[in-house]
């Protein structure tokens, strides 16, 4: 069954494996029971926008690039997916979420549609973080949040390239924020 958990223990094996793709096939699956978690040299992919979509109603973020203070997760992606969000305002349901995360991570061909909270939250990132070609539709908080301080470690080398955003139903299309605000 594709579900959280079991799209996580692909992303694991891959990573343990050293590296390289987990590919959903075509289909629109829905599940509760965990958020995606990326991890370093893994390179998530669908069949299409418009062939895989994932639905997810849990609390968490749907896909979340998450590394720590010491150590920050780079070398990973996500392509060719739509993602939807429970369609209610849910604290941190984020659409995709980034924190500790720097050098060739990037998002590309993704729809991301109903989203809790921020569709898009870049926390305490660096360097190179890069989104594509991709279309946020109808948040419920916000388009994209970048939050935090250079002193943080947060930085202003984020790459944003034709993204289109639709349906805002809040006043707040991108929002830059110290962390400590």
């Amino acid at each position: 069954a594709v579900n959280g958990t079991n799209i996580n223990q692909a992303i694991t094996d891959v990573n343990a494996a050293g590296g390289g793709f987990v590919v959903i096939p075509a289909g629109a699956y829905s599940f509760s029971d965990a958020g995606i978690v990326m991890k370093a040299n893994v390179h998530l992919r669908g069949a299409g926008l418009v062939s895989t979509t994932l639905t997810y109603t849990g609390n968490a973020a749907i896909v979340s690039f998450l590394g720590t203070a010491a150590v920050y997760l780079r070398d990973t992606s996500i392509a060719d997916i739509s993602l939807r969000g429970k369609n209610s305002v849910q604290a941190g349901q984020y659409g995709l979420h980034f924190k500790y995360v720097s050098h060739r991570v990037y998002w590309q061909n993704i729809d991301i549609r109903n989203a809790g909270d921020w569709s898009v939250f870049y926390e305490l990132t660096v360097f190179l973080v890069e989104g594509r070609n991709s279309t946020i539709v109808a948040p419920l908080a916000g388009y994209i949040k970048l939050a935090g301080t250079a002193a943080q470690g947060a930085s202003n080398s984020n790459v944003f390239n034709d993204i289109y955003l639709s349906g805002l139903t809040t006043t707040v299309g991108i929002h830059l924020t110290d962390a400590a605000q």
